[in-house]
């Protein structure tokens, strides 16, 4: 297959015009992935945090329990 030289240059600009537009989806979707797990990461940290301060609250009341008992 005999190609001109035009054509040639036309084919090579739009492989990586092709190969820019592909790496971008991907490096989108990628970031995308990125900012979903940190966002549930971020919520089990409140979790954490909700779970550890009801436990505090906790160990207050029984230490008011006992000693309202003595």
């Amino acid at each position: 297959m005999k190609l001109t030289l035009g054509k040639k240059i036309f084919l090579g600009f739009g492989l990586g015009v092709g190969a820019l537009v592909i790496m971008s989806v991907l490096a989108y979707t990628g970031a995308r992935s990125i900012l979903s797990n940190a966002k549930a990461v971020m919520d089990s940290r409140e979790v954490d945090r909700i779970i550890t301060q009801s436990e505090v609250d906790h160990l207050i009341w029984g230490r008011k329990v006992v000693n309202a008992v003595i």
